[in-house]
């Protein structure tokens, strides 16, 4: 190679718009942090809203690579739907891996509503069940085990 025939990369840059904007701002900070949350765990989350967000306008989202990643989070799904004849209830089992997140979730809809989730990143796994008992309010039991705690709750959810 030839270092004196060599010309200059010169990389569009495109300042129209700044970086961080108000609704970019509002996508990468996380939704809710209590006051025990340790500041890795909010570091944590705002890496992987970054992650999510630069993954959502990224190019490379269309590329090769990219159309593998997202083939391979697709083929991670499963949903499976019947009927009991007896009760008449209808169940559905869904199972999803979003490798891009490091998470894991099994859902079950039917007598109950039931969930399970893994999140590889912060070594944390919840399990919820829930009853609607009227059209804006459930209970929920719920258990979540981290690397320092085992908590369990009881909690009465109101949809706004």
């Amino acid at each position: 190679m030839n270092i004196k025939k060599t010309k200059k990369l010169v990389m569009p840059v495109d300042v129209s718009e700044p970086l961080l904007n108000v609704e970019t701002s509002q996508r990468i900070q996380p939704k809710a942090v209590s006051g025990e949350e340790s500041a890795n765990s909010v570091i944590s989350k705002m890496a992987d809203n970054t992650l999510s967000l630069w993954w959502d306008t990224t190019p490379l989202r269309n590329s090769a690579v990219g159309k593998a990643a997202e083939k391979v989070e697709k083929n991670l799904k499963a949903e499976v739907a019947f009927k009991n004849k007896d009760s008449k209830t209808d169940h559905r089992i869904s199972f999803k891996v979003l490798a891009m997140q490091a998470l894991a979730k099994i859902e079950y809809k039917g007598w109950v509503n039931a969930a399970v989730n893994y999140d590889a990143r912060a070594a944390t796994t919840e399990a919820e069940v829930s009853e609607q008992i009227s059209q804006k309010q459930d209970l929920v039991i719920s258990h979540a085990i981290t690397r320092t705690e085992n908590k369990s709750q009881v909690a009465w959810r109101w949809n706004w």
